[in-house]
C-alpha cells in the first residue's frame, strides 16, 4: 500500500514568506559596521535568532517535501503544485 500525501502549498509559501522577512532583517544587520555590531548585543542576538529561525524554516520545508515526495521527484512535485516555476527547476 502506497500512502499519497499532497504538498501543503500554503504551508510552504507561508514559510518562504517568513524566510524572506528574516533575510531582510539579516541584510539590514549586514550593513552595520563590525565594531557597531559587536558593541550592541541586540544586533548580535537579533542576527543569531534570525539565523536560527531561518535554518529551522529550511529544515521544516525540507521535511515536508521529503515526506510528500517519498515515492516521487521533489522538484516535479513542487512545480506541479505551483510552488516552483519551470525556470527555477
Amino acid at each position: 500500500m502506497c500512502l499519497r500525501i499532497k504538498v501543503n502549498r500554503d504551508l510552504i509559501l507561508t514559510r518562504f514568506n517568513k524566510l524572506d522577512q528574516l533575510l531582510h532583517i539579516l541584510r539590514e544587520i549586514k550593513e552595520i559596521s563590525k565594531k557597531e555590531f559587536l558593541i550592541n548585543y541586540k544586533n548580535y542576538y537579533t542576527a543569531q535568532r534570525a539565523l536560527e529561525i531561518s535554518i529551522n524554516i529550511c529544515i521544516d520545508i525540507g521535511n515536508h517535501i521529503r515526506l510528500c515526495t517519498f515515492f516521487s521527484k521533489p522538484f516535479s512535485l513542487l512545480h506541479s503544485n505551483q510552488i516552483l516555476t519551470k525556470h527555477m527547476i
